[in-house]
């Protein structure tokens, strides 16, 4: 590559980083004088109510001198003192009739699914299965 970039960054789900993928990835930015730090880190963190960590790779062109090392930093501590609600995230006035989960499927899931309302500090990641399946794909709001 003759112009290469002074910086790439790598966004992934958590597990990427034991991958082979990952190794591939890591010896290939070294191999061309990347410097790398590595992050595994949560919007909970940021102050964001939900709970979907992700991998973080940052990387940036170094120096010949420069040594490049990477330990993945995989730390729980806050950024923010408090977490906001989720009604600081909701769009107001509009029309969600369709997302509404009919009464039957409501009862039907209730032990399996994740309830969430505009005072929770919390909640949980959508998935490619959102909308497909009823469970173990996000949380669902109520009013």
């Amino acid at each position: 590559m003759n112009k290469p970039p002074r910086h790439v960054f790598v966004e992934n789900v958590v597990g990427f980083e034991t991958s082979t993928v990952h190794a591939d990835l890591l010896e290939c930015l070294r191999g061309m004088g990347y410097g790398v730090k590595e992050y595994i880190l949560s919007p909970m963190q940021f102050g964001i109510p939900n709970t979907r960590p992700r991998y973080y790779c940052l990387t940036s062109l170094q120096s010949s001198s420069s040594h490049s090392t990477s330990t993945i930093l995989k730390t729980h501590k806050s950024c923010v003192e408090e977490i906001a609600g989720i009604e600081d995230f909701i769009e107001k006035g509009v029309d969600n009739s369709s997302l509404i989960l009919d009464y039957q499927e409501l009862n039907r899931f209730a032990s399996s699914i994740d309830a969430v309302s505009s005072n929770s500090r919390r909640s949980a990641c959508f998935t490619k299965s959102y909308g497909v399946y009823k469970t173990g794909c996000g949380s669902y709001f109520y009013e």
